[in-house]
């Protein structure tokens, strides 16, 4: 059952689910950096709000921007509910970020694929695709 944070804006996607607290409330973006394994993470958040800002700071400004916050909630993990292939069977998928930590000295970083346009396609690779998660690979 979706909680109060579900929603069902995709047509693609009914609901997605996320915990009602999150495991790491206001953790710093440095510990995340460092425990995600993203040295870059600060970066990519000061290009990705810049993207949606206006008026938009040049690019050459970005590595010494500051951020209007320095903590974030973390949650480990989400789930969502795309509409089934298979109407007979009810579908989810599980995206997990967890970081390292003496039990997961790797930690464990799953990438989602998700779509950031009503034009791309659900079963393949054509319009404009975002990765959300990132993994220990990519950086």
């Amino acid at each position: 059952m979706p909680d109060s944070n579900s929603t069902g804006a995709s047509s693609r996607c009914r609901f997605k689910t996320i915990a009602k607290y999150p495991n790491y409330p206001q953790r710093p973006i440095s510990l995340i950096q460092q425990l995600h394994n993203a040295p870059d993470f600060a970066f990519y958040l000061r290009k990705y709000l810049n993207s949606i800002r206006e008026p938009r700071l040049p690019n050459q400004t970005l590595q010494s921007a500051t951020l209007p916050f320095s903590q974030l909630d973390v949650y480990n993990m989400f789930r969502f509910h795309p509409v089934p292939l298979n109407d007979d069977e009810e579908e989810y998928d599980i995206v997990k970020a967890i970081p390292r930590s003496k039990s997961m000295p790797d930690g464990r970083f799953d990438t989602a694929v998700v779509m950031t346009s009503k034009e791309a396609e659900s079963h393949g690779l054509k319009g404009k695709w975002l990765e959300v998660v990132i993994t220990q690979d990519l950086i």
